[in-house]
């Protein structure tokens, strides 16, 4: 909200309508994620708490896998959504259609990748060191505005938002990187495990009932900014 004054001082306000609009997408995408990071957190402190490493393994490689799953599921659909935007959004002056299906692609890989990350960096929460998660998001939130700012000086227009979201992904993502391997340095990125039906379920049944408790949300407020369109996206925000 700081940044919205200054961002419609490089796009119209049409144009930034777009990218809200889109954007919903992030939201709507991060809810599939909540329920298996905290069954990861969950996990991760439980098996710290009885010094059982081999445990927290375990519980990251699972929730990792069952993440991979979902977040496979998502890459595809959203792709295959996003040459559906330009239908959403209607026509607004001076962004093509290619340019809408490009960002589509760009939140869709975004989000992705994020549902990965965001679960993979649970595992500081699951340590009892949250500070650094937030510490690692804090950072990536002054990247995104950097990266941002200077896409929109070299005429980016849109693009610009786009690769502000890349920044911040990639800029959180390192930093609880180096969080973590300082306090595992033997910690690599966990390689997928075969999961039976039950665990799988005992993931994804969490992450189901998240996404059921956040479903007036997602109608009365995510959905409904996407149906209204792009000025009206905006207009929201502002007010």
């Amino acid at each position: 909200m700081v940044t919205l004054p200054v961002v419609l001082g490089y796009v119209t306000f049409e144009q930034y309508g777009v990218w809200a609009s889109i954007s919903t997408f992030l939201a709507l995408g991060s809810l599939a994620d909540a329920g298996v990071s905290t069954q990861i957190v969950r996990k991760v402190a439980q098996a710290v708490g009885s010094r059982d490493r081999l445990a927290e393994e375990a519980a990251v490689r699972e929730g990792v896998t069952v993440l991979a799953v979902i977040a496979s599921g998502t890459l595809i659909v959203g792709l295959l959504c996003s040459a559906l935007l330009p239908r959403v959004v209607g026509d607004v002056p001076g962004v093509t259609e290619s340019q809408v299906i490009g960002l589509g692609a760009v939140v869709t890989v975004c989000v992705s990748l994020s549902l990965l990350l965001n679960g993979r960096y649970s595992v500081l929460k699951g340590l009892q060191r949250a500070d650094l998660y937030a510490y690692g998001d804090l950072l990536g939130s002054l990247a995104q505005f950097m990266a941002m700012f200077a896409a929109f000086a070299a005429g980016l227009g849109l693009y610009a938002l786009a690769l502000g979201a890349v920044a911040r992904l990639a800029v959180a993502a390192g930093a609880q990187q180096f969080s973590l391997r300082s306090l595992r340095p033997d910690a690599r990125f966990p390689r997928p495990v075969h999961l039976n039906r039950r665990t799988f379920i005992g993931y994804g049944g969490v992450s189901l009932a998240v996404l059921v408790a956040s479903i007036a949300n997602l109608i009365d407020f995510q959905l409904t900014r996407l149906r209204l369109g792009p000025s009206s996206s905006v207009a929201e925000l502002v007010g």
